[in-house]
Order: C-alpha cells, then structure tokens, then sequence
C-alpha cells in the first residue's frame, strides 16, 4: 500500500507542478507580448498602446513577424533565445501598427523614430 500511495503522489505532484508551470509559461508570454507592443508603440506613435492594447499588438506582431521572416528566408530569427523573439515581434508589430493606420488613413498623426 505504500508504494502505491508514493507513486499516486508523484502522478498528482507531476499534474500540479505541470498546471503551475504552464500558467507561469503564460505569464511570461503575455509580459514578453505587452513589451513587443510597448516597444512598437514608442517607435510607431512615441507612446504604448495601453497594457490590453500593447499585449494583442505584441501577440499579433510576434506571428506577422515570424510570416514575414520566413517569407523572405530568415525565420530562423525567431529561434534565437528571447531577443531573436522580441526583435521579431517589434519588427511584425511596427509593420502591423504602420499597415492599419494606412487602412485608417492616419499617416500623418503618427510619430516614427528611428
């Protein structure tokens, strides 16, 4: 009976610990999501989107990014630990925030920095 009690804790243990890490996991991808926007925002507009808004500019950067390098042939960027992620993300975000605003016509209300 002890044995078996052991290895019951260690499955419940595994899930518990797998729950936990996959919220931490989550965590960080929305913190990374919100600076990919912040940082789009301050190139883009000289300010952030707010923190809802920095985070969906970050999410759908990070995928325009990666479809972009992939498309012209560097979608290895990407795979670089963090700062390959980030870059990738800002790079797909800023071309994001400049392709709606063309839609919207604000060109022109728009800061760029470089």
């Amino acid at each position: 009976m002890g044995i078996l009690a052991i290895v019951a804790l260690l499955i419940v243990g595994y899930f518990a610990f797998s729950a936990v890490w996959g919220i931490a996991e989550f965590i960080i991808a929305v913190l990374i999501w919100a600076l990919i926007g912040f940082l789009a925002g301050q190139l883009t507009r000289g300010q952030g989107f707010g923190l809802i808004g920095n985070v969906l500019v970050g999410l759908v950067g990070g995928m325009v990014g990666g479809f972009v390098f992939r498309v012209i042939g560097i979608g290895g960027l990407g795979n670089l630990p963090l700062v390959g992620g980030i870059l990738t993300g800002v790079i797909g975000a800023v071309i994001t925030v400049m392709l709606v605003n063309l839609v919207n016509g604000n060109r022109g209300k728009n800061k760029i920095t470089a």
